[in-house]
């Protein structure tokens, strides 16, 4: 199929070790993703103003009901 009747693109990144410094790093990137910031992409580049691209994520009312459904879950099968 043609690249050009693709609705939505999936990329990857390398996995990689968690430590504090890069979590914190990748929370920034998010953020800045997520509300559409300007940032510079490395420390000699010109910043670049990124899109706003809204990312997946749980609402409260999600966690409520997904908590909810696991207790259900264990109460009837324990």
């Amino acid at each position: 199929m043609p690249t050009d009747d693709l609705l939505a693109s999936l990329g990857f990144v390398p996995q990689q070790q968690h430590t504090k410094s890069n979590l914190s790093a990748l929370g920034e990137k998010m953020k800045t993703h997520q509300y559409g910031l300007t940032q510079k992409p490395t420390p000699r580049a010109k910043p670049y103003h990124y899109p706003l691209r809204e990312l997946e994520g749980f609402s409260t009312e999600d966690v409520a009901m997904i908590q909810a459904k696991i207790l259900d879950f264990f109460n009837l099968n324990l």
